[in-house]
């Protein structure tokens, strides 16, 4: 059956004793989100201690109210909404507060709770603490595992639940200068945890300083305990020295002594099998010393006396027949009830041991589990942080900070491998490998620079002959080796790529259009030059066109359709003209871009890609739902000679398989006008031109 959950109750302190335009305390409740769906995603709860000026505490405290705002509108679960909403604020705060400033005066907690599952950032001069079973544990700030925190307050973050017997306190820089945290827990033991806070508030009322206390619990209502020891753990209390507990020893006997206060039939049962089992291990421990002294008395006669091996046999079948009897005596002379008593007593030391083994073996995996614990704790901040950081769109750091967590979990022994660990083990890797395709090329290799050149004007598109990227002017053809980075310049004029251009990969001929009826064919490897006429439908316009088996299939574009018509070669050119296929395009949409490789590829402007097979769109897509908001796809290009399709976006290449599955995106944010790119499959190049000038980066599928 599964246990309902804890129910938990959240206490605050606090108390301003010298108010401050300068300085604000503020507790974040139920009354700041009044009406709000509680029930589906919980009650936040925190608290403010703010002395960044009168302007920017009001500005904090706005932005606070902006994010509770945010995170009971969402439809997200509350986990994933306490992410996205800690995410705002961070972004907000930046925006809004000078980073040393908001360090240095700002002490904020925020977290949720939900059934007694709790969530929880915190950042500035914070502390926070967490008491379990006779033992109290800081669990922010912890310097011994400092984060990579960047430029944001809400550094740390931790999630679980609040069990049984356990609290969860946060506290300013003041209460904490004034509490012994690790008193507090033993206090909180004894006399209970709304006592306390009573009686931390009566005193603090008392003192005679101007100091501002903030203070929040959160608790599971355990009942109150009465102890002899409870007046002493009052008085030290507020002590400023952090003395540590001791912990219990988690052997079988305090099991057993704990089991035994308790007044139950289990209690009683055993109180009288331990006296009755008394009577018997004296019994066993007398058999088991005289068969000690038969056997080493045996030993001596036989290994001394040689030559009485009948006498020693008789002697040793003699004592032995003497003990059988004896036992065999004792065995008959008990009664029915007390054979039966004996065979269950046997049986219960049996089933004792087995008990005993198996409490043993789960202590000890507990115990392992305990020494690995800070292993899973921090694979669990990296997961959250790498999260985080996906929605910054820093995905490098994100990989490496998932590959970091499942490093650490597999150092992990299996025998402590749980379902909430092959859980966490398991989204990590999800998330790991749903990103891990997305790479960051911050530094391309710089080809050739065109831009301090008078009058240059670098046309697409980009193409490769040999061993060189070939582009073009107004006037000139352009190489340049891709080794030496040495420039070759021909004079040649290719007319109309302004308009349309397509470019043969396995024959090296670029064609041009010169007009709507005439287009230019360039052999760039012999840079001779022919003009082709093209025999026009009525209705036909070429926007984009493309070559395949010397025939040419011109595109025309229209508002909700478009059309694509196969002309076979004439003798001038391209002869008339056959509709081989159309579709439709939704309102506000366009053909950006179309290529070939027996099949036909249309790329239109809201990143869809259509094939046609034959004349018949094929049931043919990608995975366009997974691309990030922002990015739009202009150029695709793929041909016989190519073995995937490359997409051309505003800020990155994407590489698709011709089945339709991403391969890689790979994101170039230091080029803003990327306009034509050439592939080596062979060195695993890409070429970029992006304004004047041309870049080049390697790729690994």
């Amino acid at each position: 059956m599964k246990k309902s959950p804890i129910k938990v109750t959240i206490e605050n302190i606090t108390l301003v004793k010298q108010p401050s335009k300068k300085r604000m305390s503020h507790l974040i409740s139920a009354n700041d989100y009044e009406g709000a769906n509680t029930a589906r995603l919980g009650y936040l709860f925190g608290f403010l201690d703010v002395s960044a000026g009168q302007a920017y505490n009001t500005r904090l405290f706005d932005i606070i109210n902006e994010g509770i705002d945010r995170y009971y509108m969402s439809d997200l679960d509350f986990d994933t909404a306490f992410d996205d909403t800690i995410n705002f604020l961070n972004r907000r705060i930046n925006q809004s507060i000078p980073y040393k400033l908001s360090q240095e005066s700002c002490s904020v907690v925020i977290g949720v709770l939900k059934d007694n599952q709790i969530l929880f950032c915190a950042g500035g001069d914070v502390h926070a603490y967490l008491f379990y079973v006779k033992n109290t544990k800081k669990i922010y700030p912890d310097e011994s595992a400092p984060l990579d925190v960047s430029n944001k307050l809400f550094s740390y973050s931790l999630n679980g639940e609040i069990l049984k017997h356990q609290f969860i306190y946060f506290c300013n820089s003041d209460f904490n200068d004034i509490i012994n945290p690790y008193q507090l827990g033993t206090a909180a033991l004894s006399v209970g945890i709304k006592k306390i806070v009573e009686i931390i508030k009566d005193n603090l009322m008392e003192r005679k300083d101007e100091l501002s206390y903030n203070a929040l619990f959160l608790f599971s209502d355990p009942e109150e305990i009465e102890k002899e020891s409870s007046h002493e753990s009052l008085e030290k209390l507020f002590k400023t020295e952090q003395e540590t507990l001791e912990h219990l020893s988690p052997s079988i006997l305090n099991i057993i002594k704990k089991r035994g206060k308790e007044k139950t039939a289990f209690t009683i049962v055993l109180n009288y099998l331990f006296a009755f089992s008394k009577q018997i291990l004296k019994v066993l421990k007398n058999i088991i010393l005289f068969l000690a002294f038969l056997f080493f008395n045996s030993f001596f006669i036989i290994t001394n006396a040689r030559g009485k091996r009948k006498e020693r046999q008789l002697m040793v079948n003699s004592h032995a027949k003497s003990v059988w009897l004896k036992i065999t005596d004792y065995y008959s002379a008990l009664t029915g009830i007390s054979k039966a008593a004996l065979f269950g007593l046997v049986s219960i030391l049996i089933l004792l041991s087995v008990a005993v083994s198996y409490n043993l073996h789960i202590q000890q995996i507990k115990e392992l589990k305990m020494s690995y614990q800070q292993k899973i704790d921090v694979a669990v901040a990296l997961y959250d942080q790498a999260n985080a950081d996906v929605l910054y769109q820093e995905k490098n750091i994100a990989v490496k900070k998932l590959k970091t967590a499942l490093l650490s979990l597999d150092e992990v022994p299996a025998e402590i491998h749980d379902a909430e660990y092959n859980t966490l083990y398991s989204n990590i890797r999800k998330r790991f490998y749903e990103i891990q395709n997305i790479s960051e090329i911050s530094s391309p290799v710089l080809i050739a620079d065109f831009s301090m050149e008078e009058n240059s004007n670098i046309l697409s598109p980009l193409y490769i002959i040999g061993g060189r990227i070939g582009v073009q002017s107004e006037s000139q053809i352009i190489s340049i080796d891709v080794t030496s980075q040495d420039i070759k310049r021909t004079n040649f004029v290719v007319s109309g790529l302004q308009n349309s251009y397509y470019y043969n990969y396995g024959k090296k001929d670029l064609y041009a259009l010169q007009n709507p009826k005439i287009i230019q064919k360039v052999n760039l490897e012999s840079l001779s030059s022919e003009l082709k006429e093209v025999a026009l439908h009525e209705n036909e316009t070429i926007s984009q066109f493309a070559l395949y088996n010397d025939r040419l299939y011109a595109l025309t574009d229209s508002p909700k359709y478009f059309s694509i018509w196969r002309h076979n070669p004439s003798l001038d050119g391209f002869g008339k003209p056959a509709l081989w296929a159309t579709a439709n395009i939704e309102d506000g949409f366009k053909v950006l871009s179309m290529a070939i490789d027996g099949n036909v590829f249309v790329l239109l402007s809201n990143n869809d890609v259509l094939k046609f097979y034959r004349g018949n769109k094929a049931e043919w897509s990608y995975d366009v739902e997974s691309i990030e908001e922002g990015v739009s796809y202009k150029i695709i290009i793929t041909s016989d000679e190519l073995s995937n399709i490359y997409l051309l976006g505003n800020d990155r290449v994407s590489i698709v398989s011709k089945g339709g599955d991403f391969l890689g995106h790979y994101l170039l944010p230091t080029l803003g006008n990327m306009q034509s790119i050439a592939v080596n499959e062979t060195t695993k190049t890409i070429y970029i031109l992006d304004s004047e000038r041309i870049y080049a980066f390697s790729y690994q599928l």
